[in-house]
């Protein structure tokens, strides 16, 4: 969250839907402008329809309070504003309580709960996903859906800002592996066996099994 980009987002003289969809993405916006929710995402959290968000980034885009991207990504914008915050704001920001500046997401519960559902990766786990060369979004989705539908003592976590860069380098990881030339072997790679739980080897077995049987079968069916 860059509290330069809120503030700049909330001086833009905008109607009151695309004023809430600049916050939005405002509140998204890394150190330089640059913030890309998925549509679903900033629909979700704004109580608009994916449509509403869709038209009013494009009126955004179309007056040069939101600009294009560099990095190409679906879905990044750059936020028009001047992505250096003056002094005054980061005294501003280095006298707020230490509370306050505390994302309440990624605080920690040392007793466990499941994933809130009004939990959502914030700019630096955005930006986390994307050192690993992952489609952020696409990660953030997989991971609450596959959260929010899980059930038993494996779906309680202490911090769950820890398990989403935990399912980022585990990702990365089979993403590498699936890429290796031997992706249709049927033993795990030893390094995932290291990452994954006993449940995800065995269903990751089931997978390359079911390859090998397949390639097997078809195997000179070309020929």
């Amino acid at each position: 969250m860059s509290l330069h980009a809120i503030n700049w987002a909330l001086s833009v003289p905008v109607p009151p839907t695309q004023k809430h969809v600049l916050l939005v993405l405002a509140n998204f916006a890394n150190k330089n402008g640059l913030a890309f929710p998925s549509t679903r995402l900033v629909a979700h959290q704004t109580g608009l329809s994916e449509r509403s968000v869709i038209r009013a980034k494009t009126a955004l885009l179309q007056q040069k309070i939101l600009l294009a991207a560099p990095d190409g990504r679906r879905g990044s914008v750059r936020l028009a504003c001047d992505p250096t915050p003056s002094p005054s704001e980061e005294e501003q920001s280095a006298s707020l309580p230490e509370r306050t500046q505390k994302n309440s997401s990624s605080e920690p519960s040392h007793q466990g709960s499941r994933l809130p559902q009004t939990w959502y990766a914030n700019s630096q786990l955005i930006d986390y996903a994307g050192q690993y060369g992952l489609d952020p979004h696409r990660q953030v989705e997989d991971f609450r859906d596959y959260w929010h539908s899980a059930t038993g003592q494996n779906a309680i976590k202490c911090d769950w800002d820890a398990a989403f860069r935990l399912w980022c380098r585990k990702s990365a990881d089979f993403q590498k592996w699936d890429k290796s030339p031997h992706r249709h072997s049927t033993r795990t790679s030893p390094h995932l066996s290291r990452t994954l739980s006993p449940t995800e080897q065995n269903r990751l077995w089931v997978i390359n099994a079911a390859k090998k049987a397949y390639i097997t079968k078809n195997k000179g069916a070309d020929v």
